[in-house]
Formats: structure tokens, C-alpha cells, sequence
């Protein structure tokens, strides 16, 4: 049996507002019914729509409006993120959504980051979200902040949002902008919409997609994606809430990790959906007969399609070489 807990991992779709610990809320409304806010952040049912879903960030949003309270439930994540046995991490948040009360999206930026580095032992840079609703102004900006902030712990920046209102292959000019910026990239496709999603996606120019799961409805998109060695990161428990798919035997994250897809494995939502990574790799082990040297690929997966810097991959090859040495004894 593979001790999951101890497993070096690597988590390159983490949201920030999608994790904060429930008990937080709960205080820092004063809210004398931490049941009922519990029930608001997360799935309760078997599936919901993605519409219902996105309802559960309105408490963590309301609260993530100051630098106290941002720093905060960033320390917490990266806490919660080291217990789970991950060792480094992609966190993905959208800094215009908490500007409510007169913060600059800059003071949003350096607040997170104070957080992370407050936890030693586990490295979480942050990804910069631009939503899709946004004018393109706007998220021009958030790719300005994150080549500002580069060499401060923002790695590059994503697109989220509505896929099917506002189709990937319509930001062609902001991601010509991005790379012209030198700023990485990743998309959210292939989840919400289907596999012309992810081709969408693919033109933009991506090294990586987030979700790109329905990439299976197209045999074509699909082998295009192996052809460029496009990652995915993929986050099956949020998948099965949305309802795409109805349980983990149905998932087809197996079938696209053996067609040769470099797939990586992410938490998405640690509250909304209730799950970490170590469950969820538990849940993708019984159901679906991932191995550990599936694991472990997966992880080598994450380290060569992550935002770090060459030398961190280095690093961080050689400690999860060396734990998994460390395991097999």
C-alpha cells in the first residue's frame, strides 16, 4: 500500500479562494453559525452546477478584502498545503476580486505573497487570473503586475471564467501581449466547454491547460495536444461535482495519462469540493489503478510544466528522487 500522506507532491491548480478554511470565515464575520457557513463554501450533494459551484467563493470573497485577512488565509493555505504532503504550488487567484474595499490589486498581490512565505518547508508562487468578463484593458494590467511582481513569488498569470460565453479563441491579442511580456501562461479549458475549448486554447499558444479534460470528445484536438506536449492539470473530484463526469470510474484522466498526455494532478477547490491531494490521489489509485510510478511521473509531469525557475526544477527533482528513494526502503 502506497503511504499517500508521505508522497512529495506538486500542485500546479490550487485556488486560493476556493481553500479557505471554513473556520476562518467563521470568524473573521463573527458569523455564530459555522454549520451553516461550512454548507455555503462547500458541495454537499453529488453534483452541482458549475453556476452553483462558483456561489460557494461568496463568503471567502467577502472576507478576502483586507491585507490582514489576505495574508492570513495565504499562510493558511500554504500551511494546509504542506500537511498534505505538497511540496511546491501554482496558486491561482484573481486580485481585481478583492479590491471591494479601496485595496489596490498591488497591495492584493504583496498581501498573498507575505502569506506564502510565511510557512517554511513548501514553495507556493501565485498565478494572477484574469477573468474572462473583464475588458481587455483590465487584463492587460494583470499581466503587467505579474511581470512587476516575477521575481517576487507571481510566476505568470491564467484565464478563468465563463468557457462557452467567452471562448478562448477570442483573447488571441492579450496572450500576444503576454508573451511579448515574457510572461507564462495557462488556460482554463476543456471543462466547462468541450474539446473545441481546448483547441481554442491551443492556438492561444499555451505550454499548459487547466482542467482540458473534455479534450477526450476529439480524437483529433487530442493527438494535437500530445503532438505539442501541452500538460494538463487536471482536478477530477471538482470535475465530478460539476457533474461532467458522474463518478471516478468514468473520469478520463486514466485514458488520457496512458494515450502519453502529461497529465498532472491538482486540487482546484480544497473547501468547494472538500478534497486534497492526498485523497484524491488515494481516490485515482482505487478506482482507476494509478501506480506510484504513475505518481511519481505525474509529479515530473508538474515539475516540467510548472512557472519555476530552472534551477528550483533542478531542486525539486532531486527531493522528490529522493523521497521516493527514501519510500521504496
Amino acid at each position: 500500500m502506497i503511504d499517500f500522506d508521505k508522497l512529495p507532491k506538486i500542485d500546479l491548480h490550487v485556488h486560493v479562494d476556493g481553500s479557505v478554511r471554513p473556520s476562518t470565515v467563521v470568524e473573521l464575520l463573527n458569523n455564530p453559525y459555522p454549520d451553516k457557513v461550512a454548507k455555503l463554501m462547500r458541495v454537499d450533494k453529488d453534483t452541482i452546477s458549475h453556476a452553483e459551484y462558483m456561489r460557494k467563493f461568496d463568503l471567502p470573497t467577502r472576507v478576502m478584502q483586507s491585507k490582514s485577512n489576505l495574508t492570513r488565509i495565504a499562510m493558511e493555505l500554504a500551511e494546509d498545503l504542506k500537511a498534505d504532503g505538497v511540496i511546491y504550488a501554482e496558486a491561482h487567484l484573481s486580485p481585481a476580486r478583492h479590491t471591494q474595499e479601496g485595496l489596490a490589486m498591488s497591495d492584493v498581490i504583496k498581501a498573498v505573497l507575505a502569506g506564502f512565505k510565511k510557512v517554511d518547508g513548501i514553495k507556493v508562487n501565485l498565478i494572477l487570473c484574469m477573468q474572462r468578463e473583464d475588458n481587455e484593458n483590465d487584463n492587460r494590467r494583470i499581466i503587467r503586475l505579474a511581470k512587476l511582481y516575477h521575481r517576487q513569488g507571481v510566476c505568470g498569470v491564467g484565464l478563468v471564467g465563463n468557457e462557452k460565453k467567452y471562448p478562448n479563441r477570442t483573447f488571441g491579442n492579450l496572450f500576444k501581449y503576454a508573451k511579448s511580456q515574457n510572461v507564462n501562461f495557462t488556460v482554463h479549458a476543456g471543462e466547462e466547454d468541450g474539446a473545441d475549448s481546448v483547441k481554442g486554447a491551443i492556438d492561444l499558444g499555451v505550454k499548459r491547460i487547466g482542467h482540458g479534460v473534455r479534450v477526450i470528445e476529439n480524437e483529433y484536438i487530442e493527438s494535437l495536444l500530445k503532438e505539442k506536449n501541452i500538460a494538463l492539470e487536471v482536478c477530477p473530484n471538482s470535475n465530478i461535482d460539476v457533474g461532467i463526469y458522474s463518478n471516478y470510474k468514468d473520469h478520463p484522466v486514466k485514458k488520457l495519462y496512458d494515450y502519453g498526455i502529461k497529465v498532472t494532478i491538482g486540487s482546484n477547490c480544497r473547501t468547494v469540493s472538500n478534497i486534497t491531494l492526498t485523497t484524491e490521489y488515494q481516490n485515482l489509485y482505487r478506482y482507476l489503478g494509478f501506480s506510484l510510478e504513475d505518481f511519481v511521473k505525474m509529479n515530473e509531469y508538474a515539475i516540467d510544466a510548472s512557472f519555476m525557475s530552472d534551477n528550483d526544477k533542478k531542486k525539486y527533482r532531486k527531493l522528490l528522487k529522493e523521497s521516493i528513494f527514501k519510500e521504496e526502503k
